[in-house]
């Protein structure tokens, strides 16, 4: 399932002197302009360089990430962190939070929450589109008639599925009669036959589709219980890559796509939003959106 999201991210270079803390401890240091703190290590790695840490706020709908140093060390903002209580999150592939998960922010002064992380328990689940297509067996010819499959689901969609070659080729079918950007929450239906020169003659449609089938038979879980490959993932963002402040927003509809985003003079941003008639309106100081129906003009198309 796509969680529907605006980000932003932002420059910040923080200097600042820390004491060093036990793993999964949480204490208070002296004021600082720094709200939250801590290192992230594991038992592969030691300190990890290049994990994301996000901290969201109980009851809100912004979340706040920053990058751990190649001391492992991630540095919160205090103009970024409000007081009160956050729950925390990482992103670094093949490595899941095993605590704290939770931490209390306070005013005036800096929190401290060592983070350890363990090994995966599903790495499958945590590859992006561009780390499937680059683990999957395959030419280049064969990768490219399955790119545009990220237009309306995840690869990690296709490579868990267990149907065979003619199961797959009716999905194939039916999923040519679904617009780009239909999805899983919000199917759509074209209400015409694709123009622009006219359609290939159905059997030529048919072979490709199964050759399409054919080749997907092989990069999912349909002969056996594990994939036949390896995994191969992205490395993470090291030295000046890491001093980056990145803020998301919740949209209200999980159906939510947005795109052509403009922020206007006043920092709002406005959005449209794939295949719905709205228009939205994101407050980035308090994450409010507001959605505004555009009229449809022609009801019967």
């Amino acid at each position: 399932m796509r969680k529907r999201v605006f980000l932003f991210a932002t420059a910040a270079a923080i200097a600042a002197s820390f004491t060093h803390t036990k793993a999964m401890t949480i204490q208070a240091e002296t004021p600082s302009s720094v709200a939250l703190t801590g290192r992230v290590t594991s038992a592969e790695e030691g300190p990890m360089e290049g994990v994301i840490v996000s901290a969201k706020k109980a009851g809100s709908t912004i979340t706040i990430s920053v990058v751990s140093d190649a001391e492992g060390r991630y540095r919160f903002p205090s103009a970024k962190l409000d007081p009160g209580p956050y729950s925390l999150r990482i992103r670094a592939v093949g490595y899941d939070l095993e605590g704290p998960r939770d931490v209390e922010v306070t005013k005036a002064t800096t929190t401290t929450a060592d983070i350890k992380l363990i090994t995966a328990r599903d790495l499958a689940s945590q590859l992006s589109n561009s780390e499937w297509l680059a683990s999957f067996p395959g030419t280049e010819q064969q990768k490219a008639s399955i790119r545009a499959c990220t237009h309306c689901h995840t690869l990690e969609r296709v490579a868990r599925s267990r149907y065979d070659v003619d199961k797959l080729t009716s999905v194939i079918q039916r999923m040519s009669t679904y617009p780009q950007l239909s999805f899983p929450m919000m199917i759509q239906k074209l209400v015409a036959a694709r123009i622009g020169g006219g359609e290939d003659p159905l059997e030529q449609r048919l072979a490709g589709w199964r050759r399409q089938a054919q080749y997907l038979s092989t990069i999912n879980l349909s002969e056996a219980p594990h994939w036949s490959y390896s995994f191969k993932t992205l490395p993470r963002p090291k030295g000046r890559a890491t001093k980056v402040v990145y803020t998301e927003y919740d949209l209200p509809q999980k159906t939510r796509q947005p795109h052509d985003v403009i922020v206007d003079s006043q920092g709002v941003a406005w959005y449209a939003s794939f295949g719905e008639m709205i228009l939205g309106k994101l407050d980035p100081k308090t994450g409010r959106v507001t959605d505004y129906q555009v009229p449809l003009l022609k009801p019967n198309l």
